[in-house]
């Protein structure tokens, strides 16, 4: 569920769970992306089953593709719902105005901006949701190959080296991704040697 507040600032509420993949940085920018906002002003808030029926829990990278796709299209509903009400405040059509920087703006002239969200959410709800479904799994692909050394005497194992190549395909925030596969990594490495 997407919903712009009075203040400007957007709320995407998802039945995802965090368990520290970036969840709440991914579904902010894909939110501010659809909607013409600054990602900073998108608040996610997740775990609070009173505020929304549904929710899968965390599914580690999926959650980008599954709740990110779900948070896109509640970002273009509300962008829509947005634009509606702009126009029929402004008396304009709905063609000519655009969402830039969490402003109402006119795409056929040069000009000020119109008017800012927060000022068009008073008085009115602004709130849209979506869910997307998917019948066949989304995964990664992903090799590792590591050069390990061990110790006959004592069993110790030093990992000389380790590679790690995947086929991500659109890396929302890049840096996101790097981090889940290095925690893989840290993860793999502890149960092969736990």
């Amino acid at each position: 569920r997407t919903r712009v507040d009075q203040d400007g600032s957007v709320e995407v509420i998802t039945g995802a769970a965090s368990l520290g993949q970036g969840v709440e940085t991914v579904l902010a920018q894909i939110c501010a992306d659809a909607l013409g906002v600054d990602y900073r002003n998108v608040r996610v808030i997740h775990g609070h089953t009173d505020r929304i029926a549904r929710g899968f829990g965390s599914h580690a990278s999926r959650t980008t593709v599954m709740t990110g796709e779900a948070t896109r299209l509640a970002a273009e509903k509300l962008r829509a719902a947005v634009l509606d009400a702009a126009e029929g405040l402004l008396d304009l059509p709905a063609e000519i105005l655009d969402i830039v920087d969490g402003r109402i703006v006119r795409t056929d002239v040069r000009a000020a901006p119109l008017l800012a969200l927060g000022e068009l959410a008073r008085g009115r709800e602004l709130s849209e949701e979506a869910e997307f479904r998917s019948e066949h799994m989304m995964y990664p692909y992903g090799a590792h190959v590591a050069v390990v050394k061990l110790d006959r005497d004592t069993g110790a194992v030093r990992i000389e080296r380790y590679f790690v190549a995947y086929d991500i395909g659109c890396a929302i925030n890049p840096m996101l991704v790097e981090g889940q596969i290095v925690g893989g990594v840290a993860q793999g490495i502890g149960g092969a040697l736990y």
